[in-house]
């Protein structure tokens, strides 16, 4: 309700004599203050619901502190209960934050707890089947500003936590393949520094990601490493329109006069490796496949939701443009003359019937 009531409370009423309106309500007090400055009346309901939320919240985190390979079936169905016991996107919302929070840091993170992570998110998607959108969605958003800041570590526990739902299936091909072009592009924008060109490696010291083109290799190198062979699985052309992109720009680039650093050298290693099918598997590998083994019991393939196939810009400007992938939001629609084949480039818009490439779980 949006009822107010008066500042002065009659005989009776909720208040202490001589209080005003500004002053705050007592816990579990039916006034609440308002930004009008005038106290707001809050329904005994919503008060209840409230409460209810912010103690499920600190459960929540409380689980997802205790969050293992090994107690993944029993933290996901403990978080599910919590889940279901309440209004879900409060609780959505608490998820969201406190998966970014452990996996998206400028500090290095160890990859084992992107990598959970991200199986707890789809291992939820029977009891919360829109909360890898949110989450990806604002894992996008985050991206950006770490992007534009050229925060390298907090960039590239990004990139991983995205490689991993798209691993387990949380995300479609389309919007990996989106970010690879892109970072392709802007790796060839402009040429490498005298600094970069002399690293020995191309590991994640060789250089600095401050470097111009260096940080986009850092994180395509990531990205690769963690899911190419996966990637061109899913879908083959895509890989191969990636590979005439980066030779196009690197042929241009050394017209140009532009040394090669250590790091581009191994990138198109990297390229030249996983279109031979060469390409060895990450490290954690084994990992990957016992939590794929994990949730296809936990979460069977008609029970699972969907990958995510929205595009890169439309996550990104969800706010403004609406949400077409979350059942019964609003959405503004695309351009005209935009077809449904921009799901499957990482344009956005909504897939055609056939989904488009890319695996399910």
């Amino acid at each position: 309700s949006g009822e107010e009531v008066d500042e002065a409370p009659a005989a009776g009423g909720l208040g202490k004599a001589g209080e005003g309106a500004g002053a705050p309500a007592a816990r579990g007090s039916a006034v609440a203050p308002s930004s009008s400055g005038k106290a707001r009346y809050v329904p005994p309901a919503l008060r209840a619901a409230d409460g209810g939320d912010a103690a499920r919240g600190r459960q929540l985190r409380g689980l997802l502190n205790r969050l293992s390979e090994n107690n993944l079936p029993s933290i996901s169905a403990e978080v599910a209960k919590l889940l279901g016991e309440g209004r879900q996107r409060p609780m959505v919302d608490e998820m969201v934050t406190a998966v970014l929070g452990a996996a998206l840091s400028e500090e290095h993170v160890l990859p084992q707890i992107a990598l959970t992570n991200a199986a707890l998110v789809r291992a939820l998607s029977p009891a919360a089947p829109h909360l890898a959108a949110f989450l990806v969605e604002a894992l996008v958003s985050r991206f950006e500003d770490d992007y534009a800041a050229r925060r390298s570590n907090a960039c590239a526990n990004a990139v991983l936590l995205l490689s991993h739902l798209y691993n387990l299936g949380a995300v479609h091909c389309s919007l990996l393949y989106a970010l690879v072009r892109r970072l392709i592009a802007a790796a060839h924008s402009q040429p490498p520094t005298a600094a970069a060109a002399t690293a020995s490696d191309g590991s994640a010291a060789a250089g600095d990601a401050s470097d111009a083109g260096e940080l986009e290799l850092l994180l395509l190198l990531k990205l690769l490493t963690a899911v190419g062979p996966q990637l061109r699985s899913d879908d083959p052309s895509a890989l191969g329109e990636i590979l005439k992109l980066h030779h196009s720009l690197a042929a241009g680039a050394a017209a140009g006069g532009a040394a090669g650093s250590a790091r581009r050298r191994v990138f198109a290693q990297t390229l030249s490796e996983l279109k031979n099918n060469r390409l060895r598997a990450a490290a954690d590998g084994g990992a990957v496949a016992r939590l794929q083994k994990a949730l296809r019991k936990l979460c069977p393939d008609k029970s699972a939701a969907p990958a995510l196939q929205a595009g890169w810009d439309e996550l990104l400007h969800a706010e403004q443009n609406g949400r077409w992938w979350v059942v019964g939001s609003a959405w503004a629609g695309r351009a005209s003359g935009a077809s449904a084949a921009g799901a499957g480039s990482g344009l956005g818009g909504p897939p055609d019937e056939s989904g488009g490439a890319g695996r399910r779980a």
